[in-house]
């Protein structure tokens, strides 16, 4: 029972079916941010002074929930928003959706207008779909899939309105703190991947190999000259090999040193920004190190092929 009820949980408050004569626009924000409780305040004011000024029927609603790496949650209304102050667990936050509705009339028809936001890490691909019909088709390569990201819904009111609310929440965004990498180097690599990956799988078993097949010409006899050429052929096949797992990690430490977005909700989400900062931190000395070897590595066989070529 319990597995049941977790597993239903997601289909809680946050997600009830509106009552919208109007369809659902929904817009996803790339940019990545600190989200803590203070900023979700600031959301739900922003918000709600937003859709204060229509002339409601019933009682607005408000709700929110909270999920956690364990797939628990915590949920609540606005009173439970207003005390909330921190949450003392140990637990990493995944994915928090705030949910606004107002009932009222259009046209003599009842209607609601509900406003869903969704920030997750990372983004729900089904959520990048319906916000893709929403958008025109090109837009949806500019989604990413690894990164967390902000979803807003409007439901029930028009384009002009949604765009208003969708300005409030990019403003919100853009006076959140930004996460940082520990510096900027991975950004020159990932710019210039192909082209480190040449230097690194090409060129250095290539001098490599060269170096050592002179050095095999030049002390050598010559009855060995037959015999050594497989060797050579086995270790640049080898060495190219090595160096191409080690191209891979590169890339591997290029990309865990950006930036993600991440919760400061709960001490667990405070453990997790202090390891991301010491992942990334590490991915960039590692980098840098295997790098800096490699180069190492190619300017050393580059100068002993220089020597051993025949005068």
């Amino acid at each position: 029972m319990n597995d049941l009820t977790n597993s239903v949980a997601i289909l809680g408050r946050p997600y009830q079916i509106t009552r919208s004569r109007l369809g659902a626009v929904t817009k996803v924000y790339r940019d990545q941010f600190l989200c803590d409780l203070p900023a979700l305040k600031e959301l739900f004011q922003s918000i709600g002074e937003k859709l204060s000024v229509i002339q409601h029927t019933e009682t607005p609603e408000f709700s929110f929930l909270i999920s956690f790496s364990d797939k628990t949650h915590h949920d609540g209304v606005t009173s439970d928003l207003k005390e909330l102050e921190s949450i003392p667990i140990g637990k990493q936050t995944d994915r928090i959706v705030m949910r606004w509705a107002v009932t009222h009339d259009l046209q003599g028809t009842s209607n609601e207008v509900a406003i869903t936001v969704r920030i997750s890490n990372p983004i729900n691909p089904l959520v990048v779909l319906q916000a893709a019909l929403s958008k025109s088709p090109n837009d949806l390569d500019n989604f990413e899939f690894e990164l967390g990201s902000t979803c807003a819904t409007v439901d029930g009111a028009g384009q002009a309105y949604a765009d208003e609310i969708f300005l409030r929440i990019q403003r919100w965004i853009e006076a959140r703190k930004k996460p940082y990498a520990f510096t900027g180097i991975h950004l020159t690599y990932l710019k210039n991947e192909w082209l480190f990956d040449q230097v690194l799988v090409s060129l250095l078993p290539l001098l490599g190999v060269a170096a050592a097949s002179l050095l095999v010409a030049a002390k050598a006899p010559a009855t060995l000259h037959i015999i050594a050429v497989p060797v050579l052929v086995a270790l640049f096949a080898v060495f190219q090999s090595f160096t191409r797992k080690l191209a891979s990690k590169m890339s591997e430490w290029a990309n865990t040193a950006k930036y993600m977005s991440v919760f400061n909700i709960t001490n667990g989400d405070i453990d997790s920004i202090a390891k991301l900062g010491a992942r990334s931190k590490n991915s960039i000395i590692k980098l840098v190190c295997t790098w800096g070897g490699a180069f190492l590595c190619n300017v050393a066989a580059g100068i002993a092929v220089w020597f051993l070529l025949p005068a």
